[in-house]
């Protein structure tokens, strides 16, 4: 199963989604900020808005698909980079609102990827405030539907 590292520099941030995902599995949270991963082997992949990410690893837009790029040539990244899905404007979430169906969209992906991938991602840290940083408030609220997706594409009872 993913191990997912949350990561953040806001503490009151980070302690609010460690108290509601406590007891599950593979998760872990650690007070850190994004540069801080730089050189981490234990961190396969990290996920990112696709608006940064596209044109620099030459993906091009799938439309609610997660993509994983290898960051070979990009050694301040870990080895790969997972995507947020990409939307059509008139079928977006709002800008910087998180649609639930990113989770699944990015297990999926990473489901799929290591089916055939030689090297597989097993650990994948994600920075909470990036994901939602075009938002005017802080994403306390999203954590629910981590916990919610996370339980069912996984099976946990």
């Amino acid at each position: 199963m993913l191990r997912i590292i949350f990561f953040d520099k806001d503490l009151t941030l980070l302690n609010h989604w460690n108290t509601e995902l406590n007891g599950l599995h593979n998760i872990c949270f650690e007070n850190i900020n994004s540069c801080e991963i730089v050189g981490r082997t234990d961190i396969d992949a990290v996920v990112l808005r696709s608006i940064f990410l596209l044109e620099r690893y030459g993906g091009k837009p799938i439309y609610g698909k997660s993509q994983i790029f290898n960051t070979q040539s990009d050694d301040k990244m870990p080895d790969f980079v997972i995507t947020t899905p990409t939307y059509l404007a008139n079928n977006s979430p709002l800008e910087g609102e998180w649609d639930s169906s990113e989770w699944l969209a990015i297990f999926t992906a990473v489901d799929e990827f290591n089916m055939t991938a030689e090297k597989k991602i097993c650990n994948v840290g994600i920075e909470i405030s990036f994901l939602y940083g075009f938002r005017k408030h802080i994403p306390y609220q999203e954590v629910d539907e981590f916990r919610k997706y996370y339980i069912e594409y996984y099976k946990i009872s």
